[in-house]
């Protein structure tokens, strides 16, 4: 039983870890990102990977005590974007998308992370834990695959309503007669 307990802890303590990880780095790539919207997403991401990182935290202490797991808390606030889409330009398109496809690996790890742990718990209430964590993930996984397409539909409409913005880099310095 001891040894369940310690197996247990030591799934939160990594998962304490990865979260704390996660939120970091988005915290560094929203001050990267131009795409408004991905900036929007990267913050709801910081804030969401904090309070996973508080729900784990709580559950730790709570099996430390000889409590079991309480999954009742697990949820994320609802995703709600707060600028429109748009663009400083065309210039970060490509490293907004880019930023936000290394956020959705991360994501996607995350995923795998919390279903080998589900695996591998012994005890019913940490396998819905670790089963709600997997999910959480999973939909933050989907929302940064949205916001991407979202990017590059932006960008491919900006492109198509002017051809002459995707040669903007070619145009500096270059007499614009002619278009």
């Amino acid at each position: 039983m001891i040894k369940k307990i310690k197996d247990l802890v030591n799934s939160f303590k990594k998962a304490e870890i990865i979260e704390n990880a996660r939120a970091k780095t988005y915290k560094q790539y929203y001050n990267k990102v131009s795409f408004s919207a991905g900036k929007d997403v990267l913050d709801f991401l910081y804030k969401a990977e904090l309070n996973h990182l508080k729900f784990l935290e709580i559950q730790e202490k709570r099996l430390l005590k000889g409590k079991k797991v309480d999954d009742s808390e697990i949820k994320d606030k609802p995703f709600k974007p707060q600028r429109r889409f748009l663009f400083k330009g065309l210039n970060n398109l490509d490293s907004d998308v880019i930023i936000l496809e290394s956020a959705a690996k991360l994501e996607k790890s995350d995923v795998a992370f919390y279903k080998e742990q589900m695996q591998k718990a012994k005890d019913a209430n940490a396998k819905n834990f670790f089963d709600k964590m997997a999910n959480l993930e999973y939909s933050h996984l989907n929302l940064l695959k949205k916001t991407i397409n979202n990017a590059r539909n932006e960008g491919f409409s900006l492109g198509s309503l002017d051809p002459r913005v995707l040669f903007t880099k070619v145009l500096k310095g270059k007499s614009k007669k002619g278009l």
